[in-house]
Formats: C-alpha cells, sequence, structure tokens
C-alpha cells in the first residue's frame, strides 16, 4: 500500500468517527494555507481572503509560522483557526484532526488552498458537491518535490486550479502530458495575476551622483542565489553603491562581500516597506526559480528599477531595457555577476536613462498591476461557487 493510500486509510477511519459522533458542519468558504509570516505568497493568500472578508470565511493555518506579520490580515477577513500544535504532536493527532475538519465541512461549500499538503491530504473524503480550489505559485522544478507533483495524485479532486502566470500554466500542461494526464484538464486552469497596491502618484528620486542604493528583498534560500548579489556588491565596492539586503541575514552572502552588504532584517510593516521603496534606485534578483514575484511588482510601482534573471513568470511582466532588465539564466554564474554589474553601471551614469525607465516602471505597475482585477476574478470564483450550491 502506498504512503499517500496509508494517509486516506486513516483519515477515513477517524472521519468516519467523527460523521457518526455527529460533528457540527458548517457550509462556507475554506481556505487552507500554512503560515502567516512575512512572505510574498503569504501576503497574496492575505489579498485573496480579504476579497472575501464580507462572507466571514474558515481560514486554517497548518504549519507554524515564523512571526505575526499577516496574522492580524486574515483574523480581519475572517475566523482563522490555528492547527499546527494539534497536527505536530504525532501522526495520530494528524489524522485526528484532519478528519476532524473534514466532518465539520459543509455538503455546499468552497475548498481552496496553497502550499500544504494537508489540503490535498482532504479532498478525497469531502463530498463531490463541495467546490475545491488549488493555487500554486511558482514550480519547484528539481529541488524537491514540489506542490505541482504531490497534487498530480489529487487532480479528479479538484475543481479549479489557479495559477498566477502563463509560465506556470505551460508547466502543467507540460507535466501533464509527461504523466499521461488526459488534456481535457487543461479546462480546469484559470491565470489570476497578483497585483500590488499603487502609490496615487510616483515617489519623487533623488539624484545619485555616486552610485545607486540597490537592495534584494526577500526569505533567504538556496534558489535564490544571494550571494551572487554580494558578489556584485564588491565589484561595485569603489563606484559608491549601496547594497541593502531585506528580509534574508549576513549567511546567505560570502563572508568576504559582508562588509559591502547592509542587512536590515526583516521589514514588518507596509509603511517600513514603503519609504523603503522610496528610498531605492534597483532592486536586484538572481534566483534560478521564481513565480511572479512580489518584490519586483512593488518595487516598479515606486519607480524603482528591477533587474532579474529572466525565470518564471518575471519575463512575463519585465520588458528588457523597457521598465527593467532581465538577466539570463545563465549556468555561468560569473556572467550573471558581470551582466548586472555593467546594468547597474549603466543606469548610474545616464541620469536622463535611469529617470525614464523609473517612469516606465511606475507607468506599467498602474495599468497592468491592478487590484480591482485581483479582487473580481477572486469573488467570481469564490462566490459563484459558493451561492451556486446555496
Amino acid at each position: 500500500m502506498s504512503y499517500i493510500k496509508i494517509i486516506h486509510f486513516l483519515i477515513l477511519i477517524c472521519a468516519v468517527f467523527f460523521r457518526l459522533t455527529g460533528v457540527r458542519k458548517k457550509n462556507g468558504i475554506h481556505f487552507f494555507f500554512p503560515f502567516y509570516h512575512m512572505g510574498g505568497a503569504e501576503k497574496v493568500h492575505s489579498q485573496i481572503v480579504s476579497s472575501i472578508a464580507d462572507q466571514n470565511p474558515y481560514i486554517y493555518i497548518m504549519g507554524l509560522s515564523a512571526d505575526s506579520r499577516y496574522l492580524n490580515e486574515f483574523k480581519f477577513a475572517g475566523k482563522v483557526i490555528n492547527f499546527h500544535g494539534k497536527l505536530a504532536k504525532s501522526k495520530a493527532h494528524k489524522y485526528y484532526y484532519l478528519a476532524k475538519i473534514i466532518a465539520g465541512i459543509g455538503d455546499s461549500s468552497v475548498v481552496f488552498g496553497a502550499n500544504t499538503s494537508y489540503f490535498y491530504n482532504i479532498l478525497p473524503f469531502l463530498p463531490k458537491t463541495v467546490y475545491k480550489i488549488d493555487l500554486t505559485h511558482a514550480f519547484t522544478d528539481s529541488d524537491n518535490i514540489g506542490y505541482e507533483i504531490y497534487s498530480l495524485a489529487y487532480i479528479d479532486f479538484l475543481d479549479s486550479r489557479i495559477v498566477i502566470n502563463e509560465d506556470t500554466q505551460r508547466r502543467f500542461y507540460s507535466l501533464y502530458d509527461k504523466h499521461g494526464v488526459d488534456s481535457k484538464y487543461h479546462q480546469r486552469f484559470k491565470r489570476i495575476s497578483n497585483y500590488v497596491e499603487i502609490p496615487n502618484k510616483k515617489p519623487i528620486r533623488r539624484i545619485n551622483k555616486y552610485g545607486l542604493k540597490v537592495a534584494y528583498i526577500g526569505r533567504g534560500s538556496p534558489e535564490k542565489r544571494i550571494y551572487l548579489i554580494g558578489k556584485i556588491a564588491s565589484t561595485l565596492n569603489a563606484y559608491g553603491f549601496e547594497f541593502y539586503f531585506i528580509g534574508c541575514n549576513e549567511d546567505w552572502v560570502f563572508n568576504e562581500d559582508k562588509n559591502n552588504c547592509i542587512f536590515l532584517g526583516k521589514v514588518l510593516t507596509d509603511e517600513e516597506l514603503a519609504n523603503l521603496y522610496k528610498s531605492l534606485d534597483v532592486v536586484v534578483m538572481t534566483s534560478y526559480r521564481e513565480g511572479s514575484p512580489l518584490a519586483l511588482m512593488e518595487s516598479m510601482s515606486f519607480g524603482a528599477i528591477p533587474i532579474s534573471t529572466n525565470v518564471g513568470g518575471i519575463g512575463e511582466f519585465i520588458i528588457h531595457g523597457s521598465n527593467g532588465f532581465l538577466v539570463e539564466n545563465q549556468d555561468n554564474e560569473n556572467e550573471i555577476i558581470e551582466d548586472i554589474k555593467n546594468t547597474l553601471l549603466e543606469l548610474s551614469s545616464d541620469h536622463y536613462f535611469r529617470s525614464n525607465i523609473s517612469n516606465n516602471c511606475y507607468n506599467y505597475a498602474a495599468k497592468h498591476f491592478n487590484k480591482s482585477t485581483f479582487v473580481n476574478n477572486y469573488r467570481a470564483l469564490l462566490l459563484n461557487k459558493y451561492f451556486y450550491f446555496q
């Protein structure tokens, strides 16, 4: 018996128990997310639940969060139920509480999950009348078995699959073809792009005569290749550039480069983050895989110029040489360092060119990173299905 089948069998036994003991079913919209700490995915999740706050949805948090950055946003939008402590005790507790969740979901509900295997584990036990949706931010490629692979065992139970960019949708189609999944399942995909808040007008940017203020904004993880940005900081040290690192610690940069880097830690409030973006000239990413990073989208909304490796959905909103710069995701990391260094020097030497790119960033963000489109799409998806089943 496979591992997944064993999990299903144990959950089923517990679920039957709760059905027999009469656990109260709750019709409504039920969200399943891993965390509420600082992170791009977590911010998007908080925006999704906020879009239907008038429905007071149920929000299940399945993992241990590193901080409480978006907890208040979740609480404002709905009823937060934190399951981490219960699920972490033992496997017996895990199956017991997953079954209790299953037994409590009403037959006329909508369930929505992202970035947690627990969501997929409960799908086979929910009534067919429950509308089931998942969200995939990005493929994990060869790093480990990501949710795009894990979810293959559950595609028959998913009524809709949300992706945030064309790249992820194309990758799913290829994955389905590779595993012999019927093309009829392609129809279940829907693309809903993320949004960022746009300032009413583009912030006035200061003129730097001796280098630029450059930042990496995001968590520390291997695929980000933050050490490359540390190397770039060292190569530009003599030119008066300042390199800031927000959201990660100095362990992600080589020791010989740390003196040329400024680590600000976590920026936990929207006001702090807005002030930071206003002060920056450029935001850099050197990842070898991504989805559609909010940090780049947010930087553009403030007129800070994005420079990034051309991975994931980034090339869908950065137009090279117009509203930012793309660097090919070469295996030769020295070439990535050199390309980004040269782009920064070009921006630093030509204020008119830099100002023009900055204006294009803001204008593109104002036109394309639209909150109302995001909210309307999620309300249409979630509420139409929910009220249909009523």
